[in-house]
């Protein structure tokens, strides 16, 4: 495993988590699915090629494809696009923070 200054010096890096099934009710009310295995590619300030994440728009759950970070704000795209605040998901716990990809 690279340590993580090394791995984000690349343009483009596969992003795999592994854990059981869960949901998660954010502050702003949103729901979000994980299954038990995750994938994407990071980028700087982007994960994109999600596979294993839905969202729950009105009574269906929809995969969520792209996230893109910005300064106040993280962007959801999931068969259409939805902005909400970066507060909302931001969760105080034991670990390590990581302010920007």
């Amino acid at each position: 495993m690279q340590p993580t200054t090394s791995l984000m010096k690349r343009q483009r890096s596969l992003l795999s988590i592994f854990r059981r099934c869960v949901k998660f009710t954010y502050k702003d009310a949103s729901i979000v699915r994980f299954n038990s295995t995750v994938t994407g590619h990071l980028e700087k300030e982007k994960l994109d090629e999600i596979e294993g994440m839905k969202t729950k728009v009105m009574f269906f759950f929809i995969t969520v494809s792209v996230i893109l970070f910005e300064q106040t704000e993280i962007h959801f795209t999931a068969g259409l696009r939805r902005t909400r605040p970066r507060a909302a998901y931001e969760v105080l716990r034991d670990g390590i923070g990581i302010d920007k990809f």
